[in-house]
């Protein structure tokens, strides 16, 4: 029989949210019966469960933390106990949050490149106001048939017109013969 000690001890973790972290570190003497692993976290116990899992076989400690949070931060503490004495190991585990929006460019050349393009000066402006084109408008898809729906089910139509630049089409919806409103659920 001898005191506990710790062959290997902690070492600290830095991550980002919702990875798993994997705490690990060797303990002597094997075989002790007498041997208590307890883990604490900022020196109180850790809640073992569903996201906690300890473990302890042979000279193996171990503690998984399943999904961490930001909130799982702190300093993690193995605590080995038998009739001889104690050892501690200790280590500090750093848990990021994830950024939910990304407010930066991760192109940033990608992004001046959007603004050359757009800038409405590099383009020429004709005002042709003797020259009006007039182009009959054309389907170039046409809706499709809707078959086999059941009552209560929803009906999508869509179609592609041309001319795209004609500022003065109107296209209008009709259901045998009669016009189709917007919000009009039809019958």
């Amino acid at each position: 029989m001898q005191p506990p000690q710790f062959t290997r001890p902690l070492h600290n973790i830095e991550t980002v949210e919702l990875t798993n972290v994997h705490l690990e570190c060797r303990l002597q003497p094997v075989g002790d019966s007498t041997m208590k692993v307890e883990w604490f976290v900022n020196g109180r116990p850790v809640k073992t469960g569903h996201r906690f899992r300890p473990s302890y076989e042979f000279d193996y400690v171990a503690l998984d933390l399943l999904g961490v949070y930001p909130e799982d931060s702190g300093v993690y503490t193995c605590q080995a106990r038998n009739q001889l004495g104690e050892a501690v190991t200790s280590c500090s585990v750093r848990v990021h949050a994830k950024k939910d929006l990304l407010l930066e460019s991760q192109h940033p050349e990608g992004l001046e490149r959007i603004q050359y393009l757009e800038d409405a000066s590099r383009y020429k402006r004709h005002e042709l106001v003797d020259e009006v084109v007039n182009v009959k408008p054309r389907f170039i898809t046409a809706p499709k048939n809707q078959e086999n729906l059941r009552e209560g089910q929803h009906a999508h139509f869509e179609c592609k017109l041309e001319p795209v630049t004609d500022s003065n089409l109107k296209v209008e919806w009709f259901k045998n013969g009669r016009p189709v409103t917007i919000g009009e659920k039809s019958f």
